[in-house]
């Protein structure tokens, strides 16, 4: 591998050395609404807890808790909720009541 001292001395002894292309100044891209005339571009701050972890920030920690609190009234499988006794044909056949007959078709 040549290094690039060997090389720009090639260029120099040998035919017409090429000449450095200007890099074109790429636009900026700026936000919807952006004003250069205003202070802060005419927009509103950034909300201060947008550098907070997530855990930290407020509307985050509604959320979980929300969560937490759903989850607080069925915990475990499917079938682990409450149920009620009015349904369960085995508590009644239990009780010695008679379990409702259910209708069936012709």
């Amino acid at each position: 591998a040549r290094g690039r001292e060997e090389a720009e001395e090639e260029g120099e002894g040998g035919a017409a050395p090429k000449a450095k292309k200007a890099k074109k100044k790429r636009k900026p891209r700026l936000p919807k609404g952006y004003d250069a005339s205003k202070p802060g571009g005419g927009l509103p701050p950034p909300d201060p807890e947008r550098w907070l972890p997530k855990w930290q920030r407020s509307d985050v920690k509604k959320k979980q808790r929300r969560r937490r609190d759903r989850q607080e009234t069925v915990k475990g499988s499917q079938g682990a909720g409450k149920v009620d006794e009015a349904l369960d044909r085995a508590a009644k056949a239990e009780r010695g009541e008679e379990p409702d007959k259910a209708k069936q078709g012709p």
